[in-house]
């Protein structure tokens, strides 16, 4: 009797042992998992206010910013540099265009975007738009799950005349990449399968 009631309690001990095992273990992956970076991308036009007011909305929840200026118009001054960059310190990446075009935007976001993670999140937008961060978190998992799928996620747009308008979201693996290049990887891939299964079946014709 006192041996199956020492089993018994032995045997409580140790469900409770692994229950806290596994809660320790599931507790320690979550702390580990980190969400992706979030890079906002924006050219700068001259509207200091707007990107003083976007910084300080967004800087809770955006891990780098990459703003885009023209050399010959709209540059940030000096004391407009020192003031973001005391600011929001290490959040700013700044990239000087000598001719600022927007067939060369992507080139100049790159070069803000160098370190990157694959499932980082991108944000393309203008300067006067705000994302709402409750609608970034919720895209997480569907740019996680299609990677190569481009997201438009409604924004609040700073002046005036504010109304809502949307903001580009990718994964940086999908902006690093044309999408004509995934298309053309893929068929290649599609191919090369074809060519070896041809290969394999294949039944060679008697020499006459």
């Amino acid at each position: 009797m006192v041996n199956k009631s020492l089993y018994m309690g032995m045997g409580a001990l140790f469900m409770v042992f692994c229950t806290l095992l596994s809660q320790l273990i599931v507790n320690s992956y979550q702390e580990g998992k980190k969400r992706p970076k979030i890079y906002d991308c924006f050219v700068y036009r001259g509207d200091f206010s707007s990107l003083n007011n976007r910084l300080e909305q967004e800087s809770k929840y955006v891990d780098k910013f990459v703003i885009v200026q023209s050399a010959t118009s709209n540059e940030l001054s000096k004391v407009e540099k020192e003031t973001l960059f005391k600011r929001f310190p290490e959040k700013i990446t700044c990239i000087t265009a000598s001719i600022l075009e927007d067939t060369d935007l992507k080139s100049h976001y790159l070069k803000g975007l160098e370190g990157c993670n694959k499932g980082d999140i991108i944000l393309l937008s203008s300067v006067n738009q705000i994302v709402d961060a409750k609608m970034l978190y919720k895209s997480f998992n569907q740019i996680g799950t299609y990677p190569r799928i481009e997201i438009n996620l409604k924004a609040n747009t700073i002046g005036e005349l504010s109304t809502e308008s949307e903001v580009k979201a990718l994964s940086y693996q999908f902006y690093k990449n044309d999408i004509s290049d995934l298309y053309d990887i893929k068929k290649n891939l599609k191919q090369t399968k074809l060519k070896k299964r041809k290969l394999f079946f294949q039944i060679s014709k008697p020499n006459l």
